[in-house]
């Protein structure tokens, strides 16, 4: 019982350390994509407390649509949501085997693979910002319109 409570509190104590590196790629993966645009289909986020202590609005300036992503503590999950829409889990988070802190990972049937922040805000973010792709972006330093 004792490693139980052991590991609980080392959860808790991860948490906030993982949401910066959440927040971080999140910030990181709208520089990418506003650099592509030219500022003209800009993306920003916001914290916002919809979805508890640990969440973020992105908020697209060209249609004015919006998606969340946040750390579900319950499901110890990375999730993101549509206004309206049913949470999906983008990927999850547990003790690195030397409990030295928290990783990401996904897990499929054969298999689970650890994931940086980096890559598991692009994925939360991915469909949101590139579904309907831009049809004007910078390429090479010029603009290409599809």
């Amino acid at each position: 019982m004792e490693q139980e409570f052991v590991d609980e509190q080392a959860y808790r104590r991860g948490v906030p350390a993982l949401w910066n590196e959440v927040r971080d790629g999140i910030g990181l993966a709208l520089i990418e994509f506003n650099a592509r645009l030219f500022g003209l289909q800009e993306a920003t986020a916001k914290d916002c407390t919809s979805k508890g202590q640990w969440c973020l609005r992105v908020l697209k300036s060209v249609d004015g649509s919006t998606i969340e992503v946040f750390i579900d503590e319950a499901e110890r999950a990375v999730k993101s949501a549509a206004p309206l829409g049913e949470p999906s889990t983008v990927c999850r988070y547990r003790l690195k085997q030397d409990r030295s802190g928290l990783e990401l990972f996904t897990e499929s049937l054969d298999a689970q693979r650890v994931l940086s922040a980096d890559d598991a805000c692009r994925a939360a973010l991915h469909d949101f910002l590139l579904k309907p792709f831009p049809k004007m972006f910078v390429d090479s330093g010029k603009i290409a319109i599809l």
